[in-house]
């Protein structure tokens, strides 16, 4: 009976441990970061009173420094809150303004220059595209026994020539139905489609 007990203490001493150290590192862990957030708070709440001490003047030339329209989010939105600081009472208050709506026109003509690249660069993308497009459907439809010409014409290449002998208001009226095709020469830049025998007989759909 002793020797049943003493196995059973010896086995729950045993199976205690892995516990007793998953525990003892969670507390651990829970103090240091405990300790981390009071480090955080004591950080936040200097940084606040230091910010509440300045003077007009100061949090103008902090503002000054932290607002430059290539800088982080977080600098800007610093500099606006120094500037937002100065009372309107205030003699140097005209300044923080005209501060704030120099960096705000600054940032929009900033925008505006990289929304136009953009814009570029996704034109001249649009542009090749059209192109391979025009130069793929010719392939695969000669590769079907089709002789034809096919190729992006045009200003800016916005319009899909299609060019065959043979073409017909059967064909036409095919191609019409064709949602898929005139949904994928709009995205990438068409504005007009157009099947051609060349001579009398040319059908065509606009695009936009």
């Amino acid at each position: 009976m002793k020797s049943r007990l003493k196995i059973s203490l010896v086995l729950a001493a045993v199976l205690l441990v892995p516990v007793g150290i998953v525990f003892v590192a969670a507390q651990n862990e829970k103090a240091k970061q405990e300790g981390l957030d009071r480090v955080a708070a004591k950080a936040a709440s200097d940084k606040q009173a230091a910010f509440e001490k300045l003077s007009p003047i100061e949090h103008l030339a902090e503002a000054k420094q932290l607002l430059n329209v290539d800088g982080p989010q977080v600098s800007i939105s610093d500099g606006l809150k120094h500037i937002a600081a100065i009372d309107k009472g205030s003699p140097l208050y005209k300044q923080a303004d005209q501060t704030r709506r120099a960096f705000e026109e600054a940032r929009r003509k900033r925008d505006a220059q990289a929304a136009k690249r953009r814009e570029l660069a996704e034109a001249a993308a649009k542009h090749l595209l059209r192109i391979e497009l025009a130069k793929t459907l010719e392939n695969k439809m000669l590769d079907q026994g089709f002789n034809v010409d096919v190729s992006a014409i045009g200003k800016d290449q916005t319009v899909l020539h299609i060019k065959w002998i043979l073409v017909g208001k059967a064909l036409a009226h095919n191609i019409s139905k064709q949602g898929d095709f005139f949904s994928n020469a709009r995205q990438v830049g068409f504005k007009r489609i157009e099947i051609t025998d060349g001579y009398d007989e040319t059908w065509w759909w606009k695009l936009d």
